[in-house]
């Protein structure tokens, strides 16, 4: 759980658009994903963000910095 508020929906499917890495995560546009849940990392004072892929099922996650604001989400992904 972070501190911040969550933008995403659990089970709710999002898609990207743009192409965008996070770790070692390759987002890119028209991927499908279902959102799975949030965490925290306190040690890295991040946000992980929790997916599904919805066509082969794979994790990803996309970590957000403190320092960043939370409405990036909305230029990376888009509800569906």
């Amino acid at each position: 759980m972070s501190w911040r508020t969550c933008p995403f929906e659990v089970n709710r499917i999002y898609s990207v658009l743009k192409p965008f890495r996070s770790l070692e995560f390759d987002f890119v546009p028209g991927m499908r994903f279902i959102f799975v849940g949030d965490g925290y990392n306190r040690y890295d004072c991040m946000t992980i963000y929790n997916f599904r892929s919805e066509g082969d099922g794979q994790n990803y996650q996309w970590w957000l910095h403190d320092d960043v604001p939370l409405e990036t989400w909305k230029e990376l992904f888009k509800p569906e």
